[in-house]
């Protein structure tokens, strides 16, 4: 493959009301009629040579009166991805992500005040049916293991999530594109 020019998208999106959820418009119907979300995305893929490709992403999203009166949620991501092509239809693919969350839910659900940040490090098998040199070609099967660590704060969020428990997450993904969107099919499990 000879090296090609890369590409990238960034995108400013704002939500009211139901559309607050921007990912997923009128997705969450607890939002409030006076919820609003700001969320900023910026991310591209390039290829660094004939076999490795860089996929760097940037997010933010910030959001206020959610679910009660004076609630805020934020948060900001960094994310890099190296792919290496080890065949046409197979690479290994490495991830780095960092988040800092800032989420003042004021008493939501029994959600308590917290911030701080997560780290994760991912390495993932992946085959696909076309060149593993587009990025966004689908189908693909990834399987995956990652270690993630996060700011003990964060523990205190709440009591019926995931954050604050031990051990490894090993994985597997398959995504399928359609014309009109992704199908994602996602399996996991955590080992100890």
């Amino acid at each position: 493959m000879a090296c090609a020019t890369g590409t990238s998208k960034t995108a400013l999106l704002y939500g009211h009301g139901l559309g607050a959820e921007v990912k997923g418009i009128g997705s969450d119907g607890a939002l409030r009629p006076g919820a609003n979300t700001w969320r900023f995305a910026s991310y591209g893929t390039t290829p660094l040579s004939d076999r490795w490709f860089i996929a760097p992403a940037v997010l933010a999203q910030s959001s206020k009166d959610r679910y009660v009166d004076g609630d805020s949620y934020q948060w900001a991501t960094l994310n890099l991805r190296l792919i290496q092509e080890v065949t046409q239809n197979f690479a290994l693919a490495w991830e780095g992500s960092y988040q800092y969350m800032d989420l003042q839910p004021e008493g939501y659900n029994d959600r308590h005040a917290v911030n701080g940040s997560f780290y994760k490090l991912t390495f993932a098998p992946t085959f696909k049916v076309g060149s593993i040199g587009d990025f966004f070609s689908r189908p693909e099967i990834r399987f995956y293991t990652s270690w993630m660590d996060w700011s003990k704060k964060l523990d205190n969020y709440a009591n019926d999530d995931a954050l604050g428990s031990n051990g490894f997450q090993i994985g597997r993904r398959m995504v399928v594109r359609y014309a009109n969107g992704d199908l994602v099919l996602t399996a996991t499990g955590a080992t100890g």
